[in-house]
C-alpha cells in the first residue's frame, strides 16, 4: 500500500486537476450549446480575411495558415487518455476492495477519469470551433489540466517503480502509457498556431502573437528571420523585418500616454501606464528567484546521498531522482527567466523608450518656440586688463547709476564671485531651449529611465534572492555561521554606500559635460562651413578637446569609484564564505562536502542578489534626473493662445514681446525687446507692407499674426484655421483648394526640408499638375529646374545645403504659393534674389493668379516696388508702430515720401520685357557639375563579422597588444586564485573525511590526484590517513587564496579601464581632427546627427561598454575553461561530453551572431534618422505649425521611433533565443555530470562536490561567454563606425608655412584659373583672369550660374584648380598650408554663421582682443550708436538702447543667433571683420537684409575701416557696384569683362553696361540700378 502522505498529495493533484478543467469548460458551456444546438458561430468574421488591431491577413497567408490537424489529433488523444483512464479507475476499484490501495489513491483514479471527460468536451469545442485565436484559446484551456494530470500520473508510476518489480505490476504499462498520451496531448495543444500572418500597410506584422504557445515561450518565431540571415548571403534590409505589434506602436503608447493624469510625477506615470507589466515582471522574478536556489538544494541533497552511500548506507535510486530533477529544475528555470528577461525589454524598456520619446516631441510641437533672447550673462569673463567687461558707454540695462561689471568710458571693476546655483539653473533653462539639449532628452533620459523601469524587478530579486540565500545557510551551516559572515560583510557596508554616492555625483557631472560637448559638437557641425572659412578647425579641436578632457577626467572618477564599487562587490561573497565557512569549522569541528560546497553555491548566488541592489539604487537615481529634465521640459510653456479668433487679421492696442519661457511670477527681462502699442488692421484679399529699419520688429510682428510671439497687453485676432480633420486635403480640387483661414508662411531664414524639391514644394498636398506648373513658372524656377540634372526630384540636403541663397527662399515662397492658404504671410521673400527674379515673382506670384483673393502680408524694404499694388503699409520704428495705413490715404496725406526717402530702388513692376530675362541662361546648366539623384547618401552598414582590422585599430589605439596581453596573464592569475579557493575547500573536507575513517584503504585515482596537489601546496598527510592540521591551517590557507582573490580581482578591472580609456581618447582625437577637416562636400551630404550619433552614443559604448564586454568575455570565458578542468576530475569523458555541448552552443551562437550583428548596426544606423527629424523640425517648428502640419511631422516621428524599435527589439528577441537554448544545454550537462558522480563506484563526496559546484555553473559561463562575444562584437560595431570617418580623406594642405605678415599688401592675381569640383566633371571655372590691386573694392557680378560663388571656394582652397593659379602678394595659394591661407583672408557669407554665447563670444570667440576694439567695430557697422568721441553722432540702427542687445557684450547670443533678426545676424558678421582687419575680405550678399539707409551709412563707415583691405564684393545693389574700383562681369564660369563702373557703362556693347540699362525703370530716368544678381549660397550649382 503506498504511503498514506503520497496517496493524500495525489488526491490533491487530481482535484486541482479537476478544478482547470472544470472552470474553463463552465465558461466555454454556453458558446458549445450555441455550435451544437443552433449551429451558429460567434462571430462576424467567418468566412472573411482575418483581422486584428495588428493587421490583417493575405489571402495567402489565411490558405497557408491551418490548425485543423493539430485539432483532431487533440481531440484524438483526448478520447484515447480517457479510454485508458478508465481501466486504471477500475483497477483500482478492485485493489481497494482488495485493500491494496487507499481510499485516497481510488478517489484519485476516478477523478482523473473525471477530469479527462471534461477535457474531451472542452477538446469537442476546440474541434468544431473555426475563429483562430478561439481555438488557440480553448487548446490552452486543455492544456494546463493536461499538464497538472501529467504530474499526478507521473508521481504515481514513480511510487509504483519504487514499490513493486516492473513484470510484476499490470497498473505501470496503463500508467506508463497515460503519461506518454497526456504529453503528446499537452505538446499538440501548446503546438496550435494562434492567427495567420497578419500584414500593416503591406508589411508582415511580428508574429509573437501569431505563433504558437510553446514558440511563443521558447522564441521559436525567431526562426524565420535567423534562418533569413543564415540564407540571404547580404545584409538584411528594413523590409525583411517584420512592424511591431499593435500595443508596441509609437501611436498607441502616445495616445496611452494622454490618457493619463497629467498632474502625476513622470515616474509615477511611468508605472500607472505599463503596470500589468511591471506586476507580471516581479512574478516571474519571483518564480525565477526561487528556482535560481534549487539547483543548489539538489546539489545539496545530492552530496548527502554520496555521503551515505560513501559511509556503506543504501540509497536506493533517490540520487538519480535528485539529478532528473536537477535538469527539469533547470529546463523550467530557463523558460522562467527568459521570460522576465523579455519582459524586461518587450514590456518595458522598448515601450517606455518609444513611449517618452514620442511624448516629448509632441510636446516640442506645442511647446513655445523660445529662442533664449534678451538675456545676459550675468557673470561674465573676468574683466580683460584695460577693457571694457559689462554694458557699453557706462550704462547697465537696469542700472541708474551706471554701476556694472566694467565700461568703455568707465572704471572697469571685478567681476562678482559667481553664483554656483544660479549658473546651474541658468545652464538648464539654456539646456532646455536649446536643440541638442531637447534632442538629449530623447537621446540621453528615455533610454536612462527606460533601462532603470525595465530593470525594476532587481529590487525584488534582490530582498526575495538575498532572504532566501540567508535562509538557506542557516540550513546547511547554522544560524551562527549566518551571523559571522554577516557580520563580516557589514563591515563593507559603509564602503559600499559611500563609494555608491561618489560614483552617482561622478555620473551625474558626467552626464551634465556630456551635455556641454555635445551643445559644442552640435554648433561646430552646425557652423562648419564658418569655422573652415576662418581656419578656426585647431581653436575649435582645442575647445572640443578640453570639453573631452573633461568629460574623460569624469569619467575615470566614476570608473575609479566604480572600481571600487567593484571591489565591495568582490568582498561580499569573499568575506561572507570566508567567516560563515570558518565559524561553521570553529563550531562544528568540521566541514562535510555537502554543507562547504552548497554553500559556496549558495555564496556565488548570493553575490548577485547582495551586490546589485546599490548598483541599482544609483541607476534609480540617474533616472530620477532624468525624469526631473523631462518634467521640467513638459512644464515649460506652451506656445500661448493669445490670438482671439475673428473676422479681422489685425491688433488693437498691443503689446508683443519674443516668446520667453518664463517661470511662475518672474518678471521678463528688461533688455527684452517689446511692439508696444500696435494698432492695426490687414486688409483681407489684398497685399499689405511692413517696412522698417533693421531690428525694429518686422518679423515679431509676423510671428505674432502666427502665435509664435507673447501677446502682453491689447488683442490679436485672426481667422481660426481649420483643424486638420476639417480639411481633407487628399480631396483638394481647383474648385475648392484655397481654404481662406488657412495660413503658410516663408520665414526669414528659408526652412527647407531634406527631400526632393517637388516634395519641398508639395509639402504633403496631392499633385494639382497645373497648379504646380504655374508654381514653378511664377517663383521662377523653370531654369532652375533645367539646370539640375534630376529637375524637380533633385534631392536637396539638410537645411537647403545644395542650394543657392536665392533658390532656398524661392523654394520656400513656392510652398507657400502651392498652398491652399488663404493668409500668406511673407518675410522679407525679396532679400536674396536678384531684381528680375525679384519682379517676376512679384508680379506672377505675388500679385498672379495664384493669389487671388488670398490675404498677403509681406515684410519688405522693397516697398517703391510694391507701393503700386499694395492696399495698406505699417512702418516701424524702434519698436513702435510709426505709420499704419491704406497706401491710398498715406499718398493723400503726403506721408508715403518721407516713408520712402530711404528706399532707393525703383522698379516698374509692368515691363513685360523682365519676364523675357528670368533665369537668362548664361551657361548655367553647361558649367554646372552634375550631381548624384540622391544628394544625402544612404547610411553605409558593414556586413558580417567585425573586420580584424576594426580590432587592430582599436588595439593600437589603447597602446597596442602588450598591455592586453598583461590583462590576460592577471585574468589568468585571478581564475587561478579562484579555482584554487574551491579546490581548497574540497581539500579540506577530504581531510576531514579521512580524519573521520569514511575513506577506508581503497584510494581512488583522482584522491591520489588531490593529495598529490595537496603536497605541492604544503598539505603534508602522513599517509595515516588522520588528519595532520588544525582548523587554523585551512582557514588560513583559505584566506589567503580569498585575498588574492580579492587584490587580483580589484587590479584586472582597473586595468581595463585605463586602457579603454586610452584607446577611447585616441579615437576621440582622430575623428575630431578628421571630421573638421574633412572636405565640404563630404560634410554637405552627410547629416549632421549621423556624425553626432558617433560623438555620442558610439563613444559612449567605447567610453565605457567595450571595457566592461572584454572584462567580462574573460572572465567567463576563463570560467567556463575552469568548468571542463573541475569536471574533468570526475571523468574525462566529460570533457568530451562539454566539448560536445559547447559545439552546440557555438552552432546556435553562430545563428544568433549572423542575425544580431546586422540588426545592431540597424540599429545604429536608425537613431540618426530620430535625431535628424527632431533637429529638422526644431528649426522649422514654426512653418510647420503655420501650415498646420504638426500631426505628419508627428507620424513621421513615429515611423522613425516604430524602425528604430523593432531594431532593438528583434536584437533582444534573437538574445533571448539564443539564451534559452544555452540555458536547456546547460541543464543537459549538469545531469550528465551528476549521474556520472553517482555512477562511479567509491567517489569521493569532496570530489563530487568539486565538480558539482562548477559544473551547475556551465550553463551560465557558456551563455555569458557567447552573450559577451555577441557584447563585445556588437559593441565593436560602434569602434567600426567611428573608424569608418575616420578613415574618410581629409583636405590636401602642403605644408609650406605662409611668410610672417603675410599678405602685407592685399595684392590679388587670377592668372587662367581653370576649376572642377571633381575631376571627372566639367570646369565651373574656365580660364578667368584679373587682378585687385592692394586696397581695391572689386564687384564680382553675374547672373546665376555665372561661377561667383564656385570662385569664392577657389578663393579658400575648397575647391582646387586644375590649371593656373591665384596668387596674393606674389604667393601661389596652392603653394601654402590651407590654415595659413584661410586665417590670412576673410569672408562674410550671405547666411551669417553665429555661435551661442555673448556678443563678445561671437565678435572674439578666442579672446585675442581688447574690448574697445570690439565695441569699435560694433559701432562701425551701427550696432550702437556713435557717441560724440568716436565720430558723427547717428541714430541707433537696431531699436532703442534700452532694448539693444549689443550695448552689453555679455549679452546672450542663442543657438545659431536666433534671438537676433536676420539683419543684425549680419551686421554682427560684418563687426567681426572689422575686428579682424584682413588684407583681403569677401563680401557674399553681407547686407542683404539689412534696410537701405543702414546699408548707407555701413558702406560709408567700411569705406574707412578697410581702408587698405583689398575687398572682394558680390553684390546686388547699386550702391555696392558703382562706387566699386573695379567691376569683374562673369557669364557661364568665364571672365566677360573687367573694368571700372564708369569704363564700361562708357562702352556701347559692355555686358555690365546692358545689365545696368536693363534694371532702368520708366519713370523719368529717376530709376536707379535694380538688383541684377541673385545671391548665391556656397553650395549653389556653379
Amino acid at each position: 500500500m503506498a504511503p498514506p502522505d503520497n496517496a493524500t498529495l495525489h488526491l490533491v493533484v487530481s482535484s486541482i486537476s479537476l478544478g482547470t478543467a472544470l472552470i474553463p469548460l463552465i465558461l466555454t458551456l454556453p458558446d458549445l450549446y450555441r455550435k451544437l444546438v443552433t449551429r451558429k458561430q460567434k462571430y462576424a468574421e467567418l468566412g472573411q480575411l482575418y483581422r486584428d488591431e495588428d493587421g490583417e491577413a493575405t489571402r495567402e497567408s489565411q490558405a497557408a495558415f491551418s490548425n485543423t490537424i493539430q485539432k483532431r489529433t487533440l481531440h484524438l488523444l483526448s478520447l484515447t487518455g480517457l479510454a485508458v483512464s478508465i481501466p486504471l479507475a477500475v483497477n483500482g476499484t478492485v485493489a481497494h476492495k482488495n485493500q491494496d490501495i487507499s481510499t485516497l489513491e481510488f478517489l484519485s483514479r476516478w477523478l482523473n477519469v473525471g477530469t479527462l471527460a471534461l477535457i474531451n468536451i472542452l477538446s469537442l469545442n476546440t474541434l468544431i470551433e473555426r475563429l483562430c485565436t478561439r481555438v488557440y484559446t480553448l487548446a490552452l484551456y486543455q492544456a494546463l489540466p493536461l499538464l497538472v494530470l501529467l504530474v499526478g500520473t507521473l508521481w504515481q508510476l514513480w511510487d509504483k517503480i519504487a514499490q513493486t518489480p516492473i513484470a510484476a505490476n499490470q497498473t505501470l504499462g496503463l500508467l506508463a502509457g497515460q503519461s506518454a498520451i497526456l504529453l503528446t496531448s499537452i505538446l499538440t495543444a501548446v503546438s496550435i498556431p494562434r492567427r495567420p500572418k497578419v500584414y500593416k500597410n503591406g508589411a508582415e506584422v511580428d508574429a509573437m502573437f501569431t505563433t504558437s504557445f510553446a514558440s511563443r515561450y521558447t522564441f521559436g518565431w525567431a526562426n524565420e528571420l535567423l534562418n533569413l540571415s543564415m540564407t540571404k548571403g547580404t545584409q538584411l534590409e528594413d523590409e525583411d523585418i517584420p512592424v511591431l505589434d499593435f500595443l508596441r506602436r509609437a501611436a498607441t503608447l502616445q495616445e496611452k500616454y494622454q490618457k493619463l493624469n497629467p498632474d502625476r510625477r513622470l515616474w509615477l506615470q511611468v508605472i500607472v501606464a505599463h503596470w500589468p507589466m511591471f506586476v507580471l515582471n516581479n512574478l516571474f522574478t519571483i518564480g525565477e528567484t526561487f528556482l535560481a536556489y534549487s539547483p543548489q538544494f539538489v546539489m545539496f541533497k545530492i552530496l548527502q546521498n554520496l555521503e551515505r552511500k560513501y559511509a556503506g548506507i543504501d540509497v536506493g535510486y533517490e540520487p538519480y531522482i535528485w539529478v532528473l530533477a536537477m535538469g527539469l529544475i533547470r529546463f523550467v528555470e530557463a523558460i522562467i527567466q527568459s521570460q522576465a528577461f523579455w519582459v524586461c525589454f518587450y514590456g518595458l524598456n522598448f515601450p517606455i523608450r518609444s513611449q517618452l520619446a514620442s511624448v516629448i516631441f509632441t510636446k516640442t510641437l506645442s511647446k513655445k518656440d523660445v529662442k533664449g533672447g534678451g538675456k545676459k550673462k550675468e557673470d561674465g569673463p573676468a574683466t580683460r586688463p584695460g577693457s571694457a567687461n559689462g554694458p557699453i558707454n557706462g550704462t547697465s540695462n537696469g542700472t541708474s547709476n551706471g554701476a556694472s561689471n566694467g565700461a568703455v568710458n568707465g572704471t572697469a571693476k571685478p567681476a562678482k564671485p559667481t553664483d554656483v546655483a544660479k549658473e546651474s539653473e541658468a545652464d538648464e533653462d539654456a539646456l532646455k531651449n536649446m536643440k541638442q539639449g531637447t534632442i538629449n532628452l530623447i537621446s540621453i533620459d528615455t533610454e536612462r529611465i527606460a533601462d532603470a523601469a525595465a530593470f525594476s524587478n532587481l529590487l525584488m530579486e534582490s530582498v526575495l534572492g538575498s532572504s532566501l540565500g540567508l535562509i538557506f545557510i542557516v540550513k546547511i551551516l547554522s544560524l551562527k555561521a549566518l551571523l559571522v559572515g554577516l557580520a563580516s560583510i557589514i563591515v563593507i557596508i559603509p564602503a559600499n554606500v559611500f563609494f555608491a554616492k561618489k560614483y552617482t555625483r561622478a555620473q551625474d557631472k558626467l552626464m551634465k559635460v556630456r551635455d556641454k560637448k555635445l551643445g559644442v559638437m552640435s554648433e561646430a557641425l552646425t557652423g562648419i562651413r564658418q569655422i573652415k572659412f576662418s581656419a578656426l578647425e585647431r581653436q575649435w579641436e582645442k575647445k572640443i578637446g578640453e570639453l573631452r578632457d573633461e568629460e574623460l577626467s569624469s569619467l575615470r572618477t566614476a570608473f575609479i569609484y566604480d572600481t571600487w564599487l567593484m571591489a565591495c562587490w568582490i568582498c561580499n561573497p569573499v568575506f561572507f564564505s570566508v567567516a560563515a565557512l570558518s565559524a561553521h569549522a570553529y563550531f562544528e569541528g568540521a566541514l562535510t562536502p555537502s554543507a562547504a560546497f552548497t554553500a559556496l553555491a549558495v555564496f556565488n548566488t548570493l553575490e548577485f542578489s547582495m551586490s546589485i541592489l546599490p548598483e541599482y539604487i544609483s541607476n534609480i537615481i540617474d533616472a530620477l534626473v532624468s525624469a526631473k529634465r523631462i518634467e521640467d521640459y513638459f512644464k515649460s510653456e506652451d506656445k500661448r493662445n493669445d490670438i482671439q479668433d475673428g473676422e479681422t487679421i489685425g491688433f488693437k492696442q498691443a503689446d508683443i514681446r519674443w516668446p520667453a519661457d518664463l517661470d511662475e511670477g518672474k518678471a521678463p527681462e528688461e533688455t527684452a525687446f517689446v511692439l508696444k502699442n500696435v494698432d492695426l488692421e490687414f486688409p483681407q484679399g489684398k497685399l499689405s507692407l511692413i517696412t522698417g529699419k533693421t531690428g525694429s520688429g518686422k518679423s515679431l510682428l509676423l510671428s505674432a499674426l502666427l502665435g509664435e510671439a507673447d501677446i502682453l497687453a491689447g488683442t490679436a485676432t485672426v481667422p481660426a484655421a481649420p483643424k486638420r480633420e476639417e480639411r481633407p486635403d487628399h480631396l483638394a480640387s481647383p474648385a475648392n483648394w484655397i481654404i481662406q483661414n488657412a495660413i503658410a508662411y516663408v520665414a526669414q531664414i528659408p526652412w527647407i526640408e531634406n527631400a526632393t524639391i517637388k516634395d519641398n514644394i508639395l509639402f504633403g498636398l496631392p499633385y494639382d499638375a497645373d497648379r504646380y506648373k504655374k508654381t514653378i513658372f511664377a517663383c521662377a524656377l523653370e531654369k532652375d529646374l533645367e539646370m539640375f540634372p534630376d529637375g524637380e526630384l533633385t534631392e536637396i540636403g539638410a537645411n537647403g545645403i545644395n542650394l543657392s541663397g536665392g533658390q532656398k527662399w524661392r523654394v520656400s515662397f513656392a510652398r507657400a504659393m502651392y498652398s491652399r492658404a488663404g493668409i500668406l504671410v511673407l518675410d522679407d521673400v525679396f532679400s536674396a534674389v536678384d531684381a528680375h527674379v525679384g519682379a517676376h515673382m512679384f508680379k506672377h506670384a505675388l500679385n498672379g493668379p495664384l493669389a487671388e483673393g488670398r490675404t498677403r502680408i509681406l515684410v519688405t524694404h522693397h516697398v517703391d516696388m510694391c507701393k503700386n499694388v499694395a492696399a495698406y503699409l505699417v512702418v516701424l520704428e524702434e519698436g513702435k508702430v510709426q505709420a499704419a495705413a491704406p497706401i491710398d490715404r498715406l499718398i493723400e496725406e503726403n506721408q508715403l515720401s518721407a516713408i520712402l526717402k530711404h528706399d532707393p530702388q525703383q522698379v516698374d513692376t509692368k515691363d513685360d520685357d523682365l519676364e523675357g530675362k528670368i533665369g537668362d541662361d548664361s551657361g548655367a546648366a553647361k558649367s554646372s557639375p552634375p550631381k548624384p539623384a540622391t544628394f544625402t547618401e544612404k547610411e553605409h552598414r558593414e556586413t558580417g563579422t567585425v573586420g580584424k582590422d576594426v580590432y587592430a585599430a582599436y588595439f593600437a589605439a589603447s597602446g597596442g597588444w602588450a598591455p592586453w596581453m598583461w590583462i590576460v596573464v592577471v585574468f589568468l592569475v585571478s581564475q587561478g586564485f579562484t579555482m584554487m579557493r574551491s579546490y581548497w575547500v574540497k581539500m579540506w573536507t577530504s581531510d576531514h573525511e579521512t580524519d573521520e575513517g569514511k575513506l577506508g584503504q581503497q584510494f581512488h585515482g583522482y584522491q591520489m590526484g588531490s593529495y598529490t596537489m595537496q603536497q605541492v601546496i604544503g598539505g603534508p598527510n602522513n599517509g595515516t590517513g588522520k588528519q595532520s592540521h588544525t582548523v587554523v591551517y585551512w582557514i588560513g590557507i583559505y584566506c589567503a587564496f580569498s585575498l588574492g582573490t580579492i587584490i587580483v580581482g580589484i587590479y584586472k578591472y582597473w586595468c581595463l579601464f585605463a586602457i579603454s580609456l586610452k584607446a577611447s581618447d585616441n579615437l576621440f582625437k582622430q575623428l575630431t581632427s578628421v571630421v573638421l577637416r574633412a572636405p565640404s562636400r563630404w560634410l554637405d551630404t552627410v547629416p549632421k546627427g549621423r556624425i553626432l550619433n558617433r560623438f555620442t552614443k558610439d563613444f559612449e559604448k567605447i567610453d565605457a561598454r567595450l571595457s566592461y564586454d572584454f572584462a567580462f568575455l574573460l572572465y567567463n570565458v576563463l570560467g567556463l575553461a575552469g568548468v571542463f578542468l573541475a569536471t574533468a576530475i570526475v571523468s574525462p569523458l566529460m570533457l568530451i561530453l562539454g566539448f560536445l555541448m559547447t559545439l552546440a552552443c557555438l552552432k546556435f551562437a553562430r545563428v544568433y551572431l549572423n542575425g544580431a550583428r546586422e540588426l545592431k548596426r540597424m540599429e545604429s544606423n536608425y537613431r540618426s534618422p530620430i535625431f535628424e527629424h527632431f533637429d529638422a523640425t526644431l528649426t522649422g517648428i514654426t512653418t510647420i505649425r503655420s501650415f498646420g502640419k504638426s500631426q505628419e511631422y508627428l507620424e513621421a516621428m513615429y515611423k522613425r521611433i516604430d524602425q528604430y524599435t523593432k531594431a532593438s527589439y528583434y536584437q533582444w528577441l534573437f538574445n533571448r533565443w539564443v539564451g534559452i537554448r544555452m540555458q536547456f544545454l546547460g541543464g543537459f550537462f549538469a545531469m550528465f555530470v551528476g549521474a556520472a558522480v553517482i555512477a562511479i563506484p567509491n567517489f569521493d563526496p569532496a570530489t563530487a562536490g568539486f565538480a558539482l559546484s562548477f559544473s551547475i555553473t556551465y550553463a551560465m559561463n557558456i551563455i555569458w561567454c557567447i552573450r559577451r562575444y555577441a557584447n563585445t562584437e556588437l559593441n565593436m560595431n560602434s569602434t567600426e563606425r567611428v573608424m569608418e570617418y575616420v578613415g574618410n580623406p581629409i583636405e590636401a594642405s602642403p605644408e609650406n608655412p605662409a611668410p610672417e605678415g603675410w599678405p602685407s599688401q592685399g595684392h590679388l592675381e587670377v592668372k587662367d584659373l581653370t576649376v572642377s569640383y571633381d575631376p571627372t566633371l566639367p570646369a565651373v571655372l574656365k580660364n578667368i583672369s584679373f587682378t585687385a590691386n592692394p586696397g581695391e573694392r572689386v564687384a564680382v557680378v553675374g547672373r546665376t550660374g555665372a561661377g561667383k560663388s564656385s570662385f569664392s571656394l577657389a578663393l579658400f582652397r575648397f575647391i582646387i584648380a586644375s590649371s593656373g593659379y591665384i596668387k596674393i602678394d606674389g604667393i601661389d595659394i596652392s603653394t601654402i598650408s590651407l590654415h595659413d591661407l584661410r586665417s590670412r583672408i576673410s569672408i562674410i557669407p550671405q547666411d551669417p554663421v553665429l555661435f551661442s554665447g555673448t556678443v563678445r563670444s561671437n565678435l572674439d570667440p578666442f579672446d585675442n582682443f581688447t574690448d574697445e576694439k570690439l565695441v569699435e567695430a560694433l559701432r562701425r557697422v551701427h550696432l550702437i550708436p556713435q557717441t560724440a568721441d568716436s565720430g558723427t553722432a547717428t541714430p541707433a540702427t537696431v531699436g532703442s538702447t534700452a532694448q539693444n542687445p549689443f550695448t552689453d557684450l555679455n549679452s546672450t547670443i542663442s543657438e545659431g543667433g536666433l534671438n537676433l533678426s536676420q539683419g543684425q545676424r549680419q551686421l554682427l558678421c560684418l563687426a567681426r571683420a572689422c575686428v579682424l582687419q584682413p588684407k583681403i575680405l569677401l563680401l557674399d550678399e553681407a547686407t542683404s537684409s539689412i534696410d537701405m539707409e543702414t546699408e548707407e551709412n555701413i558702406r560709408e563707415s567700411l569705406k574707412t575701416s578697410f581702408a587698405g583691405t583689398t575687398t572682394i564684393i558680390i553684390a546686388h545693389r547699386l550702391e555696392g557696384v558703382m562706387d566699386a574700383d573695379k567691376v569683374v562681369v562673369m557669364g557661364s564660369g568665364e571672365v566677360l569683362e573687367v573694368g571700372s563702373p564708369d569704363e564700361l557703362m562708357g562702352k556701347a556693347d559692355s555686358v555690365f553696361r546692358g545689365m545696368v540699362l536693363a534694371g532702368k525703370g520708366n519713370k523719368g530716368g529717376e530709376g536707379k540700378l535694380i538688383d541684377f544678381d541673385e545671391g548665391e549660397g556656397s553650395g549653389s550649382n556653379e
